[in-house]
């Protein structure tokens, strides 16, 4: 018996003792590690974590791509045992977009959501049929059922007064109001009668950043050229970010995520709205990493690809209107219940924005009655931005 206990009692000991650096610098370099559960990875590492190399896992799976906080993140290609194959991009260790070869010959090149396919995507069979249309968890859905001729409305709203780390962020007051107040001007015939199974809403706790990729993409995914989708955040912001419910120093709603997802959708009409803190640094251009390492060229292919489906799904009337400049903090005020440039943005959208009386409100007759409003209301410290192609004689809203 005491034989069998310092057994049990070493077994630990030397699981804990095998994961280790086996060659390399594995804090700032390159090196190779070796963890407890047998897998190991081979490649670049920045305080202490992975950031590209190769991972092998103890089941004979293979993967080869980027990280971020240790977890698959960026373009990558997954190659399981079974022989199968992924090439896309992963985002926090799941595939959102790309290619999966089957062994039997079978392709599927799409969307997917917690590593199942969800959204549009095109399975090539190898009796050369194809499914093309939506999928959910894996099933086939065939193509979304639209009215004939109808056009729709796709949003998602985001509220976030209440955060999770009060150590690091301070809550807000009217952040939900704002979403609140949103939502139910859209659902009114004055925002269009908009369905309530289009609208996404997350508020407070429900606004994760991983729930908030994941209702954009589902929402703005239904979308026809013919459609309109729109982004509305209110909370904290900061240069190049949102800040959703969780937010921590790695973990942020980066600006190019929210522009990825608008442009990943087939609308041929698009609105991005924001009441945040330097929300105009939204307009910033963005630089582009470089590879270098032995699995370059396919990993250069699978961003090049994935940049590629991007650029051609984007639409030149993107408007992006957002509630101050890039150095300008975004207010909220008791009086009014709202944040500021939220309240006057629908103010301006239920109709006083029409400066000629035609019955309709242009992105320009919005912007300029907003942007009046709004600095003036904060004595010229908050001034809101707008941002977009040709679209300031566009109509936004036509009022009945």
């Amino acid at each position: 018996m005491k034989t069998l206990l310092l057994l049990l009692f070493l077994l630990p000991l030397s699981i804990t003792l095998s994961a280790q650096c086996i060659s390399g610098n594995c804090e700032n370099g390159n090196g190779v590690y070796l963890y407890p559960s047998g897998n190991r990875y081979d490649g670049t590492w920045e305080d202490k974590r992975r950031v590209k190399g190769d991972l092998f896992y103890v089941n004979g799976d293979h993967y080869t791509g980027y990280f971020r906080d240790n977890e698959r993140h960026g373009p990558g290609i997954y190659r399981y045992a079974s022989g199968n194959r992924f090439e896309g991009i992963f985002t926090d260790g799941e595939k959102v977009e790309g290619t999966f070869y089957y062994v039997n010959g079978n392709r599927y090149d799409g969307q997917y959501r917690d590593n199942k396919k969800n959204g549009r995507g095109i399975m090539y069979l190898n009796t050369s049929d194809t499914l093309a249309g939506f999928w959910i968890d894996n099933e086939y859905q065939g193509q979304p059922n639209y009215a004939e001729n109808g056009r729709q409305t796709f949003v998602v709203i985001v509220g976030v007064s209440d955060y999770a780390n009060n150590n690091l962020i301070t809550d807000l007051e009217y952040c939900d109001d704002d979403a609140y107040a949103f939502r139910n001007f859209l659902l009114s015939s004055e925002g269009g009668s908009v369905p309530p199974a289009n609208i996404t809403m997350l508020l407070d706790s429900r606004a994760t950043r991983t729930n908030i990729l994941r209702a954009m993409r589902d929402q703005f995914g239904k979308a026809r050229e013919a459609d309109k989708i729109i982004f509305y955040f209110s909370g904290h912001g900061a240069p190049g970010f949102f800040c959703p419910y969780d937010t921590a120093p790695s973990n942020i709603l980066e600006h190019e995520e929210v522009k990825k997802a608008f442009r990943r959708s087939d609308a041929g009409n698009k609105i991005c709205l924001a009441d945040a803190c330097n929300s105009g640094s939204i307009r910033g251009v963005e630089g582009r990493r470089s590879i270098g390492n032995e699995a370059e060229a396919i990993l250069m292919r699978i961003e090049a690809e994935a940049a590629a489906r991007d650029e051609d799904r984007t639409d030149p009337k993107v408007a992006v209107f957002m509630s101050s400049r890039e150095d300008e903090y975004s207010q909220e005020r008791r009086n009014l219940e709202q944040g500021i440039f939220t309240y006057f943005l629908i103010s301006g959208m239920k109709g006083l924005a029409d400066a000629n009386n035609n019955l309709q409100i242009t992105y320009g007759e919005l912007f300029d009655y907003v942007n009046g409003s709004v600095s003036g209301h904060t004595n010229g410290v908050q001034h809101p931005v707008l941002s977009c192609n040709q679209c300031k004689e566009t109509p936004l809203v036509y009022l009945r």
